[in-house]
């Protein structure tokens, strides 16, 4: 019987999956949703824009759009690139939303 086997950094199947992960990773300068709390309450995410991306940690470095003195470094799975505006959506769709003249 074969034991379970854990995946190192060195796995073909992880380094595939991190060079895909890096590949669709958001830009510097790009601006961003950015989840910076572990909650859900409001005003968890924020729109933010990427000053770096660590592909080595799969970490993003952002900084807050209202407060440009502070950076924030956030796990990729807490950013999500923001739309072009040209996606339709059918009704009954989730999306997230963002005010107007707001930055959350």
């Amino acid at each position: 019987m074969e034991a379970a086997r854990v995946l190192s950094s060195n796995t073909p199947s992880l380094q595939a999956y991190k060079r895909k992960r890096q590949k669709a990773a958001a830009l510097p300068g790009e601006q961003v949703a950015a989840k910076t709390s572990r909650s859900d309450e409001n005003g968890s995410w924020i729109l933010a824009s990427v000053q770096a991306y660590h592909p080595e940690t799969e970490t993003y470095d952002v900084q807050d759009e209202d407060d440009i003195t502070k950076l924030i470094r956030i796990p990729f799975t807490n950013v999500m690139r923001l739309g072009t505006g040209q996606e339709v959506f059918l009704k009954g769709s989730d999306c997230m939303a963002i005010f107007p003249e707001t930055t959350s």
